[in-house]
């Protein structure tokens, strides 16, 4: 590894634990769902109050 040459990490005794890399991944994904279900929460309350991205419609009604 200090040679800098190509080698086996197996051998050279470098190893990543698998549970870390599973729960990267894992992480990974809550965070993915959370922000997709914020986004969809989001939409849902600009059509139920009648807002775009821009800012709240304007209502001329009274």
């Amino acid at each position: 590894m200090f040679t800098n040459e190509i080698e086996n990490m197996f051998k050279a005794h470098i190893i990543e634990p698998y549970k870390i890399k599973a729960q990267a991944i894992s992480s990974a994904t809550e965070v993915a769902t959370m922000i997709l279900r914020i986004d969809d929460v989001i939409a849902a309350n600009s059509k139920d109050k009648g807002m775009n991205f821009s800012g709240p419609a304007l209502h001329t009604e009274f």
